[in-house]
C-alpha cells in the first residue's frame, strides 16, 4: 500500500503513521485438495502438518 504514496511525501508520512497505530490479524486456514499431478505442485501444495495436500486462505 505505501508504494502508492511515495511519490506525493506528505500522504506517505501520514499513511505511514495510520498503518503504524493499526494492529494486523491474519486467520489462515487450509483447505483439502486433491493431489496434483505435476511434482513441483505437489511439494508447493503439501501440508507436512495435515499430512494432505492443502489450499491456504
Amino acid at each position: 500500500m505505501l508504494e502508492q504514496f511515495q511519490e506525493k511525501e506528505d500522504e506517505y508520512l501520514w499513511i505511514q503513521e495510520i498503518l503504524t497505530e493499526l494492529e494486523l490479524i491474519v486467520y489462515i486456514t487450509e483447505q483439502s485438495i486433491y493431489r496434483p499431478y505435476a511434482d513441483d505442485k505437489q511439494k508447493k501444495y503439501y501440508s507436512g502438518k495435515k499430512k494432505n495436500h492443502t489450499l491456504k486462505n
